[in-house]
């Protein structure tokens, strides 16, 4: 593929996956925000938003990695696709908007993390409750040679008294 024509092309791509990942880190900062005042509503409806976010941003992903795939590029490998972008861009207009989708994508990824903490802490917390309302002992919190909490739920008696 003509270098030309690949960054007529990418270039596009590229805005759209910054603007993109831009929303979905909005989104996931309002997920945050909705989570910790318990919104129930608002934590779905930002749920959806994100899937949709998630899923526009892999669709341009495979439309970048296609490009430059045809341009006789590895999207994969961080340098050829430095490469790449040298040379359908020497000013590096293109290098530098793929540095910002990638920080923003890591901020995505953070921010990520932490929302699914704070729902695993409050798994855990509604799960707590629930023993307690049953009239049943909470399970302890036991982690795994992997550092994952393990289920107390599987657990067989040692023994009879």
């Amino acid at each position: 593929m003509d270098l030309t024509l690949l960054s007529r092309r990418i270039s596009p791509l590229m805005e759209a996956e910054l603007a993109c990942s831009d929303a979905l880190l909005a989104s996931l900062i309002s997920e945050r925000e909705a989570l910790a005042a318990g919104d129930a509503a608002r934590i779905q409806s930002e749920a959806t938003a994100k899937a949709e976010k998630v899923e526009r941003l892999e669709t341009l992903e495979r439309q970048r990695t296609d490009l430059i795939r045809q341009a006789g590029y590895e999207p994969s490998d961080p340098s050829q696709m430095e490469a790449c972008l040298r040379a359908c861009d020497p000013p590096g207009t293109l290098a530098r908007t793929w540095s910002s989708v990638l920080e923003r994508m890591r901020r995505c990824q953070a921010e990520n993390l932490v929302n699914g903490g704070i729902i695993e802490l409050s798994r855990r917390h509604a799960e707590r409750a629930l023993h307690v309302l049953r009239g049943e002992a909470p399970d302890p919190d036991v982690y795994q040679s992997s550092g994952n909490m393990a289920s107390a739920n599987g657990r067989r008696p040692l023994g009879k008294a």
